[in-house]
């Protein structure tokens, strides 16, 4: 959270500070809706020209072709493009980026794995069919929060406490719970 808004200027002298003292790689983190700052693409392509930053992730639902040709011709080559928002993992990786940082994927690595798997052999139509399949799982996400879904998930799988979010975030009710309980059935997700 921050208390007022930031300018582009504000943006790449904090991402100029973090790569100056870090020994780490870097992901530029583009969430509009989590952070409340939007990069425009010229400043993703300053601050991807930063040494050490290796990604950048875009969220889905604003990835279009047009935008992702005009970030590969903008961004440095060795600055992977990302995808989020596991709904769209399928159209962000057609449509050309080289990662997918996934919410799933961690908790349930099966089914991530069926959806690169599809990507890598061009079959489109495996893809689509693949993440419609799990269109009451994003329903959850959207309804909570992929976050909060996938820290109960993990409860209930008995990998975690209910209650493991860090504050402030707050568990999910139990009639949740059990929405989330009935999807992983349903969808055969362990």
């Amino acid at each position: 959270m921050c208390y007022q808004p930031l300018t582009d200027d504000e943006v790449f002298a904090q991402y100029e500070t973090v790569t100056r003292h870090s020994s780490v790689p870097l992901c530029v983190y583009n969430n509009p809706r989590t952070t409340g700052f939007e990069f425009s693409d010229e400043l993703l392509a300053r601050v991807a020209a930063l040494p050490g930053v290796q990604s950048v992730k875009m969220p889905g639902v604003r990835l279009e072709p047009a935008r992702m040709q005009r970030l590969r011709e903008i961004l440095p080559a060795e600055v992977a493009i990302g995808v989020s928002g596991d709904e769209f993992a399928g159209r962000g990786l057609n449509g050309g980026c080289e990662v997918w940082y996934s919410v799933c994927g961690g908790l349930f690595p099966h089914c991530a794995r069926q959806i690169v798997d599809a990507v890598r052999a061009g079959d489109g139509g495996r893809v689509s069919e693949l993440i419609a399949r799990l269109e009451p799982l994003w329903q959850l996400f959207r309804r909570h929060g992929s976050i909060r879904v996938m820290a109960a998930a993990a409860g209930i799988l008995g990998l975690s406490d209910i209650d493991c979010l860090p504050r402030p975030l707050q568990p999910l009710s139990s009639e949740a719970c059990g929405d989330i309980a009935a999807v992983m059935t349903q969808l055969e997700l362990r």
